[in-house]
């Protein structure tokens, strides 16, 4: 009898433990994907070099390209296999190509920009990425996504 009731408290546990698990797996993966966009901006100041970030939705990693050196190794970032990159958006569309590569200035900025993430338990979570600032936004449905955009074009063409 003790067995069982030992059992039953380990599983209800289990239970209880799992989704903090996995919310605080989506906030490292979104901490990690918000650090190397600020960096490579941080870069691009510093540097006085314009580049790209490049979002390898089949590798599943982010990394940043220099005008003048190509690719920074130090900005390669893997993503868990938890946590799977399938969608990036501009204000112009969905970017189809399986390497979505986003401008960044030599003063730091990109154009506003959406990257989707897909984690293993089937949730979806956007990240909405301010092209000023880099200021990260979380959203939940695509709609969402869309408003912001359509409030970047009500502001015109230097609103990112």
């Amino acid at each position: 009898m003790v067995l069982v009731i030992l059992g039953l408290f380990t599983a209800v546990a289990a239970v209880r433990l799992q989704q903090p698990y996995r919310a605080a797996r989506l906030r490292d993966v979104v901490e990690r994907l918000a650090f190397t966009d600020q960096q490579v901006r941080v870069h691009a100041r510093r540097f006085a070099q314009s580049g790209q970030l490049v979002w390898d939705l089949d590798k599943n990693l982010i990394y940043a390209r220099s005008e003048d050196t190509g690719d920074l190794p130090h900005f390669r970032v893997p993503l868990p296999p938890s946590a799977r990159l399938d969608r990036v958006q501009t204000r112009r569309g969905q970017i189809d190509r399986r390497q979505a590569r986003i401008d960044v200035t030599s003063g730091g900025q990109t154009p506003s920009y959406a990257v989707r993430l897909s984690t293993a338990d089937g949730g979806k979570q956007w990240l909405f990425f301010s092209g000023i600032t880099g200021q990260v936004t979380l959203l939940e449905v695509e709609s969402d996504v869309q408003k912001l955009f359509q409030l970047l074009d009500q502001g015109g063409a230097h609103a990112d």
